[in-house]
């Protein structure tokens, strides 16, 4: 989940980038790192 946002899926794995651990997501704005996203539990 997006902090304050909707739930959302990963669509791939998270990769490796100069500026962080960046994955694929289901919603807008597509790409996020790793670390904005919490947990759904």
């Amino acid at each position: 989940m997006l902090r304050g946002g909707y739930p959302v899926r990963t669509r791939d794995k998270a990769r490796d980038f100069k500026c962080g651990c960046i994955v694929e997501i289901d919603r807008a704005p597509y790409f996020v790192k790793t670390e904005t996203l919490t947990p759904a539990s």
